[in-house]
């Protein structure tokens, strides 16, 4: 039978410095010293030598925040603790917006100094008008935190612009497309001229509008071809619409030209047709009155005034009809009229315009640069941070959806946008922005 030991045993340190083991075979050496308390049977687990030492913290003191489109968000706070709940003031703490949100001054980064709390106040929040949601970023030295911010989408709204400035503000019940001349697609497919709500002659509001071309005609009246319903129409400025007996139009193409279904080209009556297996086309009105279009078929680049014959333009490889005699080849090259005109290459986006004394004219983004060309002269270039498209007029959208006339800002936030240059020579634009 085993012999049963005290689970401590007290053992004085004299000249024999050794641990007699309980079966009599082992031996244990000590230090010399004073008398020890030795377990006999060792613990499977231990209590750590040290507790964590407390850690510094960074948060916002809320864990997320609401804001409303061009709104304003005040009071965010940031608090520094030396341990999770002592104040460590006098720290920096460096705070960074997204995706629209500013401070009150527009710029996106503040940096504070922790007070006796340990905590920075920011200075008020500018929420965007296209709202959305983002997130608050905090860093203090190694700490950081973040915080989210919720807002709902913002409501679009349908605005005019002459050269740079901003005009009116129309009563546009959720406008998705500019179309020119004023002209606006809603969301849910209703047509509106300005503030005026297009209706048929029983006054009922035209309804499934699927494409539109406003254009300004020379006597300054606002004026637009559009499909609705599979139906052509023509309209000037808020008056009645006026159907077009074309077969199964499917895009309004300006100047009373029409491209249907099966790929025919129609000047404002089935009896006019122009050309068969079109991809592209642009209508346009002329100084004199006339209505012209520049057109695609069968890889074949063409010119057209009202129903007349045809003319063929010598383009290589013409793919996109973008107005005034301008065309783009398949690989890029912006040509005026003639393969003996090459305006440029890597063209991106281009909008052709006759000017009220007749000269074409064309704005384009090649390489990433926005350019002006006046027929083939020498393209002029405009300084605008990453152009993306040319919407007519000197006017181009960038990356960023902010809208420019020239070098000129004119809106942010803008998902649409047609130009066009009145009878008195002044660029002007129907755009939508959310900005507030």
């Amino acid at each position: 039978m085993p012999k049963k030991f005290d689970e401590f045993r007290t053992i004085k340190i004299s000249d024999d410095w050794t641990i007699p083991s309980p079966d009599g075979v082992g031996r244990r050496t000590l230090v010399k010293g004073a008398a020890w308390s030795v377990p006999v049977i060792a613990t499977a687990g231990a209590t750590p030598a040290f507790a964590a030492s407390p850690q510094p913290t960074l948060a916002f003191t809320q864990a997320s925040y609401t804001g409303t489109p061009c709104g304003t968000i005040s009071g965010v706070q940031v608090k520094r603790t030396i341990d999770g709940t002592a104040p460590d003031p006098g720290k920096t703490v460096s705070v960074t917006l997204a995706n629209g949100y500013t401070f009150a001054d527009g710029t996106t980064t503040y940096s504070g100094t922790t007070d006796t709390n340990g905590l920075i106040t920011l200075p008020n929040i500018k929420v965007p008008g296209k709202g959305g949601n983002s997130s608050f970023s905090a860093a203090s030295d190694s700490l950081s935190a973040t915080a989210a911010v919720q807002t709902p989408a913002g409501t679009p709204k349908a605005k005019s612009a002459s050269t740079q400035t901003v005009g009116t503000t129309y009563t546009v019940s959720s406008p998705q497309t500019a179309a020119g001349a004023q002209y606006f697609i809603t969301s849910d497919g209703k047509l509106y001229h300005g503030n005026d709500l297009i209706v048929d002659a029983n006054k009922n509001p035209i309804t499934n509008v699927t494409s539109v071309v406003g254009i300004v005609v020379p006597n300054g009246t606002d004026t637009a071809t559009f499909v609705a319903d599979g139906v052509a129409y023509g309209i000037s400025s808020s008056g009645i619409p006026v159907s077009y007996d074309i077969p199964s139009p499917k895009t309004a193409v300006g100047a009373q030209y029409f491209i249907t279904t099966d790929g025919k080209l129609y000047y404002s009556s089935k009896d006019n047709l122009i050309a068969s297996n079109v991809t592209s086309a642009f209508g346009i009105v002329t100084p004199n009155g006339t209505d012209t279009a520049t057109y695609v078929s069968d890889g074949v680049a063409y010119g057209v005034s009202t129903n007349g014959t045809p003319r063929s333009y010598n383009i290589p490889n013409p793919q996109t009809a973008v107005g005034a005699q301008y065309f783009i080849t398949t690989d890029g090259k912006l040509y005026y009229n003639s393969k003996d005109n090459l305006i440029a290459s890597n063209v991106t986006s281009a909008f052709g315009i006759v000017t009220p004394n007749g000269t074409d004219t064309a704005t384009y983004v090649s390489d990433g640069v926005a350019y002006g060309v006046s027929t083939n002269g020498t393209p002029r270039s405009y300084n605008i941070p990453n152009p993306q498209t040319a919407v007519g007029a000197q006017y181009f959208i960038t990356t960023d959806n902010k809208l420019y006339h020239t070098a000129n800002l004119v809106s942010t936030e803008v998902s649409s946008a047609y130009g066009i240059v009145v009878p008195n020579g002044t660029d002007t634009a129907t755009f939508i922005t959310t900005a507030c």
